[in-house]
Parts: structure tokens; C-alpha cells; sequence
């Protein structure tokens, strides 16, 4: 690779969708995975909360935003466990951070985005049908934990 200045240089516009997934844990431990609603893009499959970082919003506040908005729970103990690109290559190319949390209580009232929500152990949860993002998020989280 060439360090001299070339004046035909052009810079390729890079947009991506940034975006923040919660793996939201219990005092037990317990992992929250919600069930995606059929008025979504990926009905019927688990998830976990989050969606896309507001224009000027921190990554962690928008990691407790997405939290509240779908299921009305506050969290607490926020940390970056996850960085990846998703759907590489296509119009919906997505950073994606991936966040653990505590939930400060357990009442959760869904909003629209989902129909369900249970509190699993994590090993577990490769026994649900999870959106493809959400399977690698989950394997991603059990192989930071081992070491």
C-alpha cells in the first residue's frame, strides 16, 4: 500500500446502521429473551432488547432506552461485552454493540414489539428459536464467559 498522496482519491460513503442488543440477566442470573411479534420483521422468534442509537444518544443510554421502551424495565451495570458488523454487504448493514445488563426489578410490561418474555437460563437458550442474530449474540456471550 502506497503512502503518497494521490489527488484521484476518493473516499467510499460508509453508512451504517448503529444499533445496541441488551442481554438483560436477573439477580439469579436469569436471562430475558422476548418473543418478537408477528407485526415485525422477524415474528415469532426470540430476541432481546434493543434497536438503533438515536443521532447524538451515548451507547449506553440507548442501550437503557431500548430496555424501557420494550419492556419497561430500568437496568443497571452496563457493559460492552459485543462489537460486530451484521448483514454485511447489504442495504441494512449494521453495527451492532452488544451489551450486559441487571435488571433493577423484575415487573416488565411489553410493548408492541413482542408477544412473550421469559427468563431462561442462558445455556439454555440455544433450545429457542432465536432470530440469527440473537444465536450469535448468545454464542458470543458464552464464549466471553469462558474465558
Amino acid at each position: 500500500m502506497s503512502r503518497e498522496y494521490n489527488q484521484n482519491y476518493k473516499s467510499r460513503k460508509a453508512l451504517f446502521i448503529v444499533g445496541v442488543k441488551v442481554l438483560v440477566f436477573d439477580n439469579n442470573g436469569m436471562l430475558l429473551i422476548l418473543k418478537r411479534s408477528s407485526k415485525t420483521k422477524v415474528g415469532g422468534l426470540w430476541s432481546f432488547p434493543g434497536g438503533s442509537i438515536d443521532k447524538g444518544e451515548d451507547v449506553q443510554e440507548a442501550a437503557k432506552r431500548e430496555t424501557q421502551e420494550e419492556t419497561k424495565l430500568d437496568i443497571e451495570s452496563i457493559k460492552v461485552f459485543n462489537v460486530t458488523i451484521t448483514n454485511k454487504g447489504k442495504k441494512d448493514e449494521s453495527i451492532v454493540i452488544g451489551f450486559t445488563a441487571s435488571a433493577k426489578h423484575k415487573r416488565i410490561k411489553l410493548n408492541w414489539e413482542h408477544d412473550k418474555y421469559k427468563w431462561i437460563d442462558v445455556r439454555k437458550s440455544q433450545e429457542y428459536d432465536l432470530t440469527p442474530y440473537a444465536y450469535y449474540i448468545v454464542e458470543q456471550y458464552i464464549k466471553c464467559k469462558k474465558h
